[in-house]
């Protein structure tokens, strides 16, 4: 009769119960990686914080790089430019002097890799929840 007013038999209520509190460790976990996310990125944006490293080359070095297109692509931003002469006894030449600079990234792949479980535990939790509506639809 209680099942009947319910909606659910016992053994479903059982299922979604169990279901719930996988639910709720899953996401205790997922709070967790993600603290522990953002304090690894925090910790390494303040110890790699504005570092760059340069790149410097003349306009005749230029199209071996690719040309500013080709640096530019290679995350090199250009800083600054400058001419300079270079004289010979029948001629003076005005060349081009190139600075680039790049942000050195702040996070190493291995960092980031270590936290690949988090979307893995948003699917499950995502998962386990529709499992519960699935059972109370069933009902």
């Amino acid at each position: 009769m209680l099942d009947r007013l319910l909606g659910t038999t016992k053994e479903q209520r059982e299922a979604i119960k169990r279901l719930k509190e996988q639910i709720d460790q899953l996401e205790a976990d997922l709070i967790v990686r993600r603290r522990e996310y953002s304090e690894a990125i925090e910790g390494y944006k303040q110890l790699a914080a504005d570092k760059w490293e340069y790149f410097q080359c003349s306009d005749a070095q230029l199209d071996q790089y690719g040309g500013l297109n080709g640096l530019g692509a290679a995350g090199w931003e250009l800083a600054a430019m400058a001419t300079y002469e270079q004289r010979s006894e029948t001629r003076t030449d005005i060349h081009l002097f190139y600075a680039f600079k790049r942000r050195i990234p702040s996070a190493p792949a291995q960092t980031l890799d270590a936290f690949k479980d988090i979307p893995v535990i948003e699917a499950e939790i995502r998962a386990l929840q529709a499992e519960v509506e699935r059972i109370k639809e069933s009902s």
